[in-house]
């Protein structure tokens, strides 16, 4: 398995850069768009946990509407569809429920309920995940 090369890169006191270098030929157009959202996550932890939203005006509101924008409508749905295909790949390559639960850190039970419970057809976001067109 590929991993990525991930790097932390002094560029000042206190300021590290985070350089991630992935080489995928399946990731698509939208490649660019997604490595903005993810960028979201480190973004806004960062400014979270130095206190620099902890103020009250339009910028703040606006980069803190930004970030929800990106984790809720950008993210959380592709998540969701990955970790569908994720786990319809787990049973189709002969794993166990015991083995997603490992994987997934809950017990048993939970994991082959969350198994059970995606619908008999793939979402439009797991068919996404897949790289399935979805026309």
């Amino acid at each position: 398995m590929t991993r990525p090369d991930i790097r932390f890169i002094e560029t000042g006191p206190e300021a590290p850069a985070v350089v991630i270098s992935l080489q995928g030929q399946h990731f698509g157009p939208e490649a660019a768009g997604m490595v903005d959202w993810f960028d979201t996550i480190l973004w806004a932890l960062d400014r979270l946990r130095s206190g620099d939203w902890d103020t009250s005006s339009p910028e703040t509101v606006s980069e803190i509407d930004t970030a929800i924008t990106h984790l809720v409508h950008r993210l959380e749905p592709r998540l969701e569809g990955l970790t569908a295909a994720l786990i319809r790949a787990h049973y189709a390559a002969g794993g166990s429920h015991g083995q997603l639960a490992t994987a997934m850190d809950v017990s048993r039970s939970t994991a082959q309920s969350r198994a059970v419970r995606l619908p008999e057809e793939p979402s439009i976001w797991e068919t996404w995940a897949r790289g399935e067109s979805t026309t």
